[in-house]
């Protein structure tokens, strides 16, 4: 059973950062330069991890490589950026990860990695941000020429709107990336229904769903939901607007209508809950 850890929100739009060691002294730059991704995994940082939510979940995740520089891309250049994809199951390979991806959903809004920079040519700094964001004043891990050196931190993931999820910037010298996810936030409480209203994805809060009829959905979720706030959105373009209203227990009832006819209409969506 995924072990959870509610956190409130904790920060705006920047990262607080928290090193947990690092790799000293000169390393060859074979596959043993980096922890492997099979590595235990540390707690992760619930103190300074930018949520979406009042209410968030931590889900580890057996340590899984996304991206590795020795195998594709190459290292970022001096002063150059460059982003890669965290979520999903597709666009992987090319960056030197996992194939179909390390399990992370497409609604996480943060996870927790381990960034390891390999033989770095000279003395530097690394910065890592949300794509689509300004790149924060926070340095994410000093390297030195030479030593292969590994960071632990958490990192918020760009909207999903982006066509990736995070992006670094290496300063002064170039820096070859490898990096392991180790676990993932996301929402409490959040579903994406199909039409007809069954679940096609969901938290572990989220119990069950249904369609009692047209443009009619309920949400059964493991808490009461009374005094919560509760959000839904069309799953994708056209005429559509969802509204969602939490009952007095632990049920969200879903609206969905068709704006030209203003009729009641199927449609699938996404729900999220704050509490």
């Amino acid at each position: 059973m995924h072990r959870r850890t509610r956190i409130g929100i904790a920060v705006a739009s920047t990262i607080a950062f928290l090193a947990l060691g690092s790799l000293g002294g000169s390393v060859a730059s074979g596959q043993d330069a980096v922890p492997s991704a099979d590595s235990a995994a540390p707690a992760p940082d619930t103190r300074a991890v930018i949520t979406s939510g009042l209410e968030t979940t931590y889900v580890p995740v057996s340590p899984c490589r996304i991206v590795d520089g020795r195998l594709a891309l190459g290292a970022i250049p001096a002063g150059g950026n460059r982003s890669y994809e965290v979520r999903g199951t597709t666009g992987f390979v090319p960056q030197g990860g996992t194939s179909g991806g390390c399990g992370i959903p497409t609604y996480a809004t943060a996870v927790t990695m381990s960034v390891s920079v390999v033989d770095p040519t000279g003395d530097g700094f690394l910065r890592g941000w949300p794509t689509g964001e300004s790149i924060p004043n926070a340095t994410m891990m000093n390297f030195n020429g030479g030593q292969s050196q590994t960071t632990t931190a958490p990192l918020t993931l760009g909207a999903a709107s982006e066509s990736k999820d995070i992006r670094f910037k290496s300063f002064t010298s170039a820096a070859m990336l490898v990096i392991d996810v180790q676990g993932y936030y996301a929402p409490q409480i959040h579903a994406e229904l199909n039409l007809d209203g069954t679940l096609a994805s969901q938290t572990s809060r989220v119990l069950s769903s249904s369609r009692p009829s047209t443009g009619n959905y309920t949400v059964t979720v493991d808490r009461n939901v009374a005094g919560c706030s509760a959000s839904a959105a069309p799953n994708g373009s056209g005429p559509f607007i969802a509204s969602a209203v939490p009952g007095s227990g632990n049920t969200i009832n879903v609206y969905t209508y068709n704006t030209t006819t203003g009729a009641s209409t199927n449609i699938t969506f996404n729900l999220d809950v704050s509490c």
